[in-house]
């Protein structure tokens, strides 16, 4: 069942509206404002969709009658409301949408799971089909602007509704072979003996992407005498620049330029054809270049200088600010910690640090130590170590003598 008029609903026609979609009509019917529900013979589509848009219904229909939040309802009433004005969906088909979309969704509150054969199921059961393929490639296309990524709901549902066609109105016949049909190289040609074992949906299913595919590839043919060929490049609904081949020749781009028309084409009789070409703007003079305005302005710039020294600040400080962060905890957590830790003098800043001057190396050093001769201590080396003054030499052999005496392998002297 339709709405009498496309653009108005009757009380009656608006309760069964609701009913298809299982929403108690009172929810919507004493959200109305007075001064429209008083009109006995009901509400114009265009009132009731500015009452939706502005939230009349959206806190009585959240979480009330069903698991959905309020927006989710809102927009499958929004949708179902455009489809029964254009006259696509019968209160009827709402009911069988809205049961068959509730079956396969299974009461997963996220949406119905995105697979091509339970979406298939489910078009069946609404009394619709359509080509796999072209569904897959809906689905492609459409799926970043899903609200649940992977999931579809029921308001996105019914915008693949228009893509359907209706399964009593689909004619598939089974192809036969003819009995003398030959191919191209005189063979027999043979029936598909696979097409014995499809059942009814795979070959419809076969059938809709066939069209699919032709309807996809069909990009016309241009020949000599089509019109796409003979049509005027300057509409005559428009207002062009054209400049006149005669016209063209008698002008001096050095005296101000070229000389356009403003050539407007209402006859419909021979059209008038006629040179297009664009007029450029010649430089004089009194060229003035425009000024453009910043990218950036002072006050941004000004706000980032702040922002980088507050970020110097913060790191210079960074090591203060944690000792006396843990020390107000300590003091928190250990009163008196603050009063007996000694005080320690703070260092003062040392001069400037001179930078210390690597010797540069000969390259008889390298030679000398990778040489396999034998080397032996220095005379200079002996004069300025200080290791047998400060006693290593003596502590090393006392204790290596130490180790040697209380070994697992020490023996006693023979008495």
């Amino acid at each position: 069942m339709y709405p009498q008029q496309s653009n108005h609903y009757t009380w009656l026609e608006l309760r069964m509206l609701l009913t298809a979609l299982d929403i108690p009509s009172e929810l919507i019917i004493d959200c109305i404002p007075v001064e429209l529900a008083k009109r006995t013979s009901g509400i114009s589509t265009k009132d009731l969709l500015r009452l939706i848009n502005l939230d009349y219904f959206t806190t009585s229909l959240d979480f009330s009658y069903n698991l959905k939040s309020g927006l989710y309802n809102v927009e499958v009433l929004k949708k179902c409301i455009c489809l029964q004005g254009c006259r696509f969906l019968s209160t009827d088909d709402i009911k069988m949408v809205n049961l068959a979309f509730t079956t396969y969704e299974e009461m997963d509150q996220k949406g119905m799971k995105i697979n091509l054969h339970t979406l298939m199921r489910a078009f069946k059961m609404c009394g619709w089909t359509i080509a796999p393929l072209k569904l897959a490639h809906r689905i492609k296309h459409l799926k970043e602007s899903f609200t649940e990524r992977g999931r579809i709901q029921l308001y996105e549902f019914l915008d693949l509704l228009p893509l359907c066609e209706a399964l009593n109105e689909i004619s598939c016949h089974e192809h036969r072979v003819g009995p003398t049909e030959v191919t191209l190289r005189k063979i027999y040609k043979l029936d598909d003996v696979n097409a014995l074992s499809w059942t009814d949906d795979e070959r419809i299913a076969k059938h809709l992407n066939e069209c699919f595919r032709r309807d996809e590839r069909d990009y016309g043919s241009v020949t000599i005498i089509s019109k796409k060929l003979t049509e005027p490049p300057v509409l005559r609904t428009q207002k062009k620049e054209i400049v006149l081949p005669e016209e063209l020749s008698n002008n001096n781009p050095s005296h101000g330029g070229f000389t356009a028309k403003l050539h407007l084409e209402r006859s419909s009789k021979a059209e008038r054809w006629a040179w297009v070409v664009p007029v450029p703007q010649l430089q004089t003079n009194n060229y003035t270049p425009k000024r453009i305005p910043p990218i950036v302005s002072e006050k941004e710039i000004d706000a980032t200088e702040r922002e980088k020294r507050a970020l110097q600040y913060d790191m210079k400080t960074s090591d203060e600010r944690f000792q006396l962060k843990l020390n107000q905890k300590m003091d928190h957590y250990l009163p008196g910690f603050e009063e007996s830790r000694p005080v320690r003098p703070k260092s003062e800043p040392s001069g400037d640090v001179k930078a210390a001057i690597k010797r540069s190396t000969s390259p008889s050093v390298f030679e000398r130590l990778s040489s396999n001769v034998k080397r032996s201590h220095s005379s200079l080396h002996s004069s300025r170590c200080n290791a047998l003054m400060l006693g290593i030499g003596a502590l090393a052999s006392s204790t290596r003598l130490h180790s040697l005496k209380s070994g697992p392998h020490s023996t006693k002297p023979r008495t």
